[in-house]
């Protein structure tokens, strides 16, 4: 399975499309250009910026939601907060919470 987004144009700019936002999975494979990243980053810094920390997360506190959106508007991109599952033997997975960050440069 692809894992990232394709660079495409929506109603005429440019646009990093993430794969989910296909309405057909094998649209994603007819794009040029793919982009996948992986970046490693401390939690509780992250966190911080948020104003949030880990029992904020742990617990699904009610402001991660507005502290996502308030971040969000500090900086040129969107971010999105969803989870992912890591599937493992025998028909078992884990479900991680992940932020996503994304930005597009105009060409």
């Amino acid at each position: 399975m692809i894992k990232g987004g394709s660079l495409c144009r929506v109603n005429g700019t440019p646009r990093l499309i993430e794969g989910l936002a296909f309405p057909r999975e094998e649209d994603e494979l007819k794009s040029s250009y793919y982009n996948s990243l992986t970046t490693w980053i401390d939690i509780d810094g992250l966190l911080a910026k948020f104003g949030l920390d880990r029992k904020d997360v742990l617990e699904g506190s009610d402001k991660i939601q507005d502290a996502v959106h308030e971040f969000s508007k500090r900086l040129p991109t969107y971010v999105t907060i969803k989870d992912v599952k890591k599937r493992w033997g025998n028909g078992q997975e884990d479900v991680h919470p992940v932020a996503q960050f994304e930005k597009v440069r105009h060409l």
